[in-house]
């Protein structure tokens, strides 16, 4: 029996969490649930799950969880420092699904723990990924990816000799402007931009997809979790999404991880490791009668290269990288960036910060994420001139 922590429960990866566990709910004990908002559908999962506590860190939520949650046994509590307080709760696995920075703190308490860390919040990694590995491995705490790409990357060279290794492959399904021309991507709304082709994401992950940003940060994320070069780990673009990863090997040959794109499959191998779950969906070689694989196009997605340099460059570069990008996807979700600038501001972010050791800290994090906020806000300013 695993007690467990999900930050970010009300989510896109929380709530298929939700799924997984009642599928298989001798294995699980809901210790604790938070969410920033939808404090109703916060107690609606709670009471399904049973859990013991839950956090919402909108105060203007406290209402309807004393109604919802009134004689149920379940506590409750809202405010930044609930949000802390669910992390630190004992638990043996934490799923870290909150979705950028504001899933840092509780995902760093977790490791703190040493908790087994499902970790599906990339921007932790990308932000901080030396104090959080450092962190991970004094207190003995394991982190398994949640993202399908390196969950499949962690499955495969679970069964591959490190010396037959020559470089990682990550495969990007496109987003939904794959074939857009210079020009359409100048007219994209963040409507057009949620509708991803293949998998269900949230508001900020779609954005980053449609981007290939979200690869980029991917990029950084497999140099933390698999200490690998920048220059040892490849993109290629697959718009089936049914090859999450592949292993290039020194004897030639190409090592595959193939599966339906379902994100509970992924979140159930990280709650369940290392025992194998029970299959969700199952993958057939008729399913794989067209697979293409495509080189990303820099010229209308410089993220990519983008990401590349912040990696290369080290220290705080890849922390400016994701936080710089929070900020510009929150613009253009806001409609007052256009989409095709959002590489341009990160670039501008990076160029303008000066470079300093990457962040060990919650406070060094707050103060470089209010220099690059005011560097993001001064360029969008710029643009609307």
């Amino acid at each position: 029996m695993n007690t467990i922590t999900i930050l970010g429960a009300t989510g896109s990866i929380g709530s298929q969490a939700q799924n997984v566990i009642k599928a298989n709910p001798q294995h699980f004990q809901v210790q604790a649930l938070t969410a920033r908002n939808s404090a109703a559908k916060l107690a609606q999962t709670a009471l399904a799950l049973n859990a013991k506590f839950v956090a919402l860190k909108n105060p203007a939520g406290a209402d309807t969880l004393a109604t919802l949650l009134k004689n149920s046994g379940t506590k409750w509590s809202t405010g930044n420092d609930a949000i802390l307080e669910a992390a630190n709760l004992p638990a043996t696995h934490t799923l870290a699904a909150t979705v950028g920075t504001a899933g840092l703190a509780p995902t760093m308490i977790a490791a703190e723990n040493g908790n087994t860390i499902a970790l599906a919040n990339k921007e932790t990694l990308v932000i901080a990924g030396t104090w959080l590995t450092k962190t991970a491995e004094k207190s003995g705490a394991r982190i398994l990816p949640v993202d399908s790409e390196h969950n499949a990357l962690f499955q495969l060279l679970d069964n591959i000799h490190p010396d037959r290794i020559d470089k990682l492959i990550l495969t990007a399904s496109g987003g939904p402007f794959l074939h857009h021309s210079a020009d359409e991507l100048n007219r994209v709304t963040p409507d057009d931009a949620r509708k991803h082709p293949t998998w269900s994401m949230g508001n900020k992950n779609s954005i980053d997809s449609a981007t290939f940003f979200n690869k980029g940060l991917e990029i950084i994320e497999a140099h933390h979790l698999f200490n690998t070069p920048e220059n040892k780990i490849d993109v290629v673009v697959h718009p089936q999404s049914l090859v999450h990863a592949m292993v290039a090997c020194k004897d030639g040959a190409l090592l595959a991880h193939l599966a339906p794109p379902d994100m509970q499959l992924p979140i159930a191998h990280a709650l369940l490791w290392p025992d194998n779950p029970p299959a969700a969906k199952t993958i057939s070689p008729q399913d794989l009668s067209r697979l293409d694989f495509i080189a990303p196009d820099p010229d209308r997605f410089p993220a990519l290269e983008i990401s590349r340099a912040a990696l290369r460059a080290g220290q705080n570069a890849p922390a400016v990288l994701s936080l710089a990008n929070e900020a510009a996807v929150a613009a253009f979700l806001a409609e007052s960036l256009p989409f095709t600038e959002i590489p341009a501001v990160v670039s501008h972010a990076l160029a303008h910060t000066e470079r300093a050791p990457s962040p060990s800290s919650i406070a060094e994090v707050e103060t470089l994420e209010s220099e690059v906020k005011a560097l993001v806000a001064s360029r969008i300013a710029g643009f609307a001139k």
